[in-house]
């Protein structure tokens, strides 16, 4: 593979350094590096302004600026270029200055060749782009883990919040930093808190690799919150195990109306179980979800018997199915008084009359869902009637 050609800014007020340091490169089999020579850091300075450099290489000793200064002057122009330090100050610490102000690398001039001074240049290019690389990295992921539209938290192995969104802020209703003082269990509804705790022990054990819960947590104003939480647990590379990712979504609203939902199944059942009329309910291909007591007095068994059954398996007959089909597409209800039905497993009820109503169930789209059926035997009372005329 080709190795790509470099352009190197030399920014050195020696001239025979800067022949020493550039014939030294020259010499090395493939370099392929070009140097660009500045005397004067003024001049260097202009260079970066008007030409794109792979890297520099400067002298701290320079006419019109010198120690460190210089280095933070190149440094605030360079942008990304790598910078390398040369100097005869043998001086540790001024190297370890250099590299804390943003050198890449910190050469003293009587002990390097051209071999090292390329390797230098090539390993400090590289660093910069891994750096920068992982700099991407790290703003894609700062930027993802704040506009997320769930929230997003790290947990310590102790329960304390580590990082936490501004998603996960707002549904919680605290700042960033009072969060940050808070442990997960000071915000955890204390019923689920050792469900959580468990949770928790079986990711650390590596029983489980994530989990998902709906559980609820205390609001700063003290409401609760429903949240659908997946939990997973990050490990460095060396397999010890760091911290937990926590991510929430809020499901309060959902969980409100599952409850008021519930509550008035339950309030229909306990007013259909009263009744003397027979109620089925059925999903769209009319299986059967539910019947009322009525309806197992009247054709005997458990309600749970009917669960699951197809309502034409009981009642066969083609023209109720089409009415029944008829009344799921329009989204409307049929009645017929004095109806009379095929009962298949029940033949001695065949000639009973029925009061029938027909009920289609629609969600918030509108959309047609199932159907309730009502049903009342009239049978005595059109008997009554007939005779009465």
């Amino acid at each position: 593979m080709e190795t790509e050609k470099l352009k190197v800014l030399l920014i050195e007020d020696n001239l025979g350094d800067a022949r020493l340091i550039s014939e030294m490169i020259s010499d090395v089999a493939g370099s392929k590096i070009q140097i660009d020579h500045a005397f004067r850091l003024s001049t260097g300075l202009e260079r970066l302004s008007k030409c794109q450099f792979d890297a520099i290489l400067l002298d701290l000793g320079l006419p019109d600026s010198t120690g460190l200064d210089t280095l933070r002057k190149v440094h605030a122009r360079a942008g990304s270029v790598p910078i390398i330090i040369m100097t005869y100050n043998e001086g540790e610490e001024i190297g370890l200055k250099a590299m804390q102000t943003g050198a890449q690398d910190y050469l003293i001039k009587l002990q390097i060749d051209g071999v090292l001074l390329v390797r230098s240049l090539r390993y400090a290019i590289e660093r910069m782009k891994s750096e920068e690389k992982l700099m991407e990295s790290e703003d894609r992921f700062r930027v993802t883990f704040e506009q997320a539209a769930v929230g997003i938290a790290h947990v310590d192995l102790n329960g304390k919040w580590i990082r936490v969104n501004q998603k996960f802020c707002s549904m919680m209703g605290y700042t960033v930093y009072e969060l940050l003082l808070l442990s997960m269990d000071d915000v955890t509804y204390p019923a689920d808190i050792q469900t959580v705790l468990e949770l928790k022990e079986k990711l650390l054990s590596g029983e489980i690799k994530s989990c998902t819960l709906e559980k609820r947590f205390l609001r700063k104003d003290g409401s609760v919150l429903w949240a659908s939480l997946t939990a997973s647990l990050y490990c460095g590379q060396n397999g010890e195990a760091k911290y937990y990712i926590i991510v929430a979504e809020d499901v309060t609203e959902r969980k409100h109306s599952e409850r008021k939902h519930s509550e008035t199944i339950q309030l229909l059942k306990g007013i259909t179980s009263h009744m003397n009329m027979l109620v089925v309910s059925m999903d769209r291909q009319f299986n059967i979800i539910e019947v009322n007591s009525a309806f197992t007095a009247a054709f005997g068994g458990k309600a749970e018997d009917y669960a699951g059954r197809n309502f034409f398996s009981i009642f066969p007959v083609e023209e109720d199915r089409l009415l029944f089909e008829n009344a799921l597409e329009k989204g409307e209800g049929y009645s017929y008084y004095g109806k009379s039905m095929a009962m298949d497993p029940h033949p001695e009820k065949a000639d009973h009359l029925w009061d029938f109503n027909l009920i289609p169930i629609t969600n918030e789209a509108s959309i047609s869902t199932g159907v309730v059926l009502t049903l009342m035997d009239v049978t005595d009372r059109m008997k009554e009637l007939k005779i009465k005329n």
